[in-house]
């Protein structure tokens, strides 16, 4: 999870594979090896640990979250899921709750998962 409260760089992870998903609540600006990608809430890209990335808040403070695998150890897939997939992990994309069960925005999902889950989640695998 990170907090992004400025324009900033990012540090290199030569040899890692990385992918980065914007909680909110605004937009983030990635300049990736001199490419921008605009990323809103709930969107995410991947790119190597060692390339040159820069984040600009488009509207202020914004949320995050990082998934990194070594590239020579392991390899991770995310998508968008709404409820309980075949996932690793669930990041929960926006508030919810399933009984007496609450859920914010970051929170982290793992399995079991309970039975009727439902929202929006990042689904994260790792192989």
């Amino acid at each position: 999870m990170a907090e992004l409260e400025r324009d900033a760089p990012f540090s290199a992870f030569a040899g890692y594979d990385r992918s980065f998903c914007v909680l909110g609540p605004g937009a983030v600006t990635l300049l990736i090896d001199g490419a921008e990608r605009r990323l809103g809430p709930g969107e995410w890209t991947g790119f190597a640990g060692e390339a040159q990335v820069e984040a600009r808040l488009d509207q202020g403070p914004a949320r995050a979250v990082n998934v990194m695998t070594l590239r020579s150890a392991a390899q991770h897939r995310v998508w968008l899921a709404s409820g309980s997939q075949d996932a690793a992990m669930l990041v929960a994309l926006a508030a919810g709750s399933l009984g007496a069960e609450c859920f914010d925005p970051g929170d982290l999902l793992l399995p079991p998962f309970p039975p009727g889950l439902s929202g929006a989640f990042l689904a994260v695998q790792i192989a």
